[in-house]
């Protein structure tokens, strides 16, 4: 397992690692999103887009990312919903009364980063008190089927299989140039959220600006025994998981299977996070924001 140091922002251990994960239903044919009421936001609070559930291969299809994203395997999920963009520092600031984000050059539209997981977890408690919701870090599987357009071979989250700084953010220097990367800018920040166009479910920055935590313990081998419907990772263990690539990374960690272990308790400019929410629920509960 190769453990990275983020000295440059807080001294933070990464554990690189690489992920790919599955989505829900009957077959592993990626899911047809193209009924009306999938992609579409949920309009009444924080931009939420529903997401059909299905089955599909999980893993790296491509056989070019790390050891940590094999054997691929079938995965199935139920419907849910999936935050268009990362959490702003606005939206976190309206809750938690503070920011604690180290670029702050856009505070509205910026992604709220140099947060913990257990940092998100409090916010995500504050703000379902506040709204009466559920809401809730997406799953591993969740986050790599949302990214890859509801279970699709594609490569990045931005729905394409090649990558190039006008599509995302990300270290994009020529001397990190890979066959599927373009050479480009290296923005050296995050960049508002949806300052690139969205993947075809109507979401923003799946490949790029920030890493993002989500739900699950990480284990290096967790997809040699994963269950098939819903998995939600290990029970316990040393590290979350994090998905995504980042600004300060280059192409290879910006892969929609690409996955990272790391201390729920530590945070750096470059982690920030997404909600999600059981459809059911969040369908329940319409009427509260009316």
């Amino acid at each position: 397992m190769k453990v990275i140091s983020l000295s440059k922002f807080s001294g933070i251990l990464l554990i690189l690692s690489s992920f790919f994960l599955t989505g829900t239903l009957v077959t592993a044919e990626a899911a047809d999103q193209s009924s009306p009421d999938y992609g579409e936001q949920f309009k009444d609070y924080k931009d939420m887009v529903l997401i059909k559930g299905g089955c599909y291969e999980m893993g790296d299809s491509f056989d070019e990312g790390f050891v940590n994203e094999k054997p691929v395997h079938e995965v199935c999920l139920d419907d849910f919903y999936l935050g268009e963009h990362e959490v702003t520092q606005e939206e976190w600031e309206e809750v938690m009364g503070n920011n604690p984000s180290y670029f702050k050059y856009c505070e509205k539209d910026c992604p709220v980063e140099s947060v913990s997981y257990d940092d998100v977890e409090n916010y995500i408690k504050k703000l379902n008190e506040k709204s009466g919701q559920r809401f809730r870090l997406p799953t591993e599987a969740e986050w790599e089927y949302a990214a890859r357009e509801g279970g699709k071979k594609r490569r990045f989250g931005t729905g394409k299989d090649t990558i190039g700084s006008d599509e995302a953010n990300f270290d994009a220097d020529h001397l990190f140039k890979q066959d599927y990367s373009k050479g480009g800018v290296y923005r050296k920040k995050p960049l508002p959220v949806k300052s690139f166009a969205a993947n075809a479910l109507g979401l923003y920055d799946m490949a790029g600006n920030l890493m993002e935590w989500v739900a699950d313990w990480y284990d290096r081998d967790y997809y040699k025994r994963s269950p098939r419907k819903n998995p939600k990772g290990p029970y316990t263990g040393p590290y979350r998981v994090i998905r995504d690539g980042s600004w300060f990374y280059r192409s290879k960690t910006a892969r929609a299977t690409n996955r990272l272990g790391h201390e729920e308790h530590l945070f750096n400019s470059q982690l920030g996070f997404r909600l999600a929410h059981d459809q059911e629920y969040l369908q329940f509960s319409k009427s509260v924001f009316h």
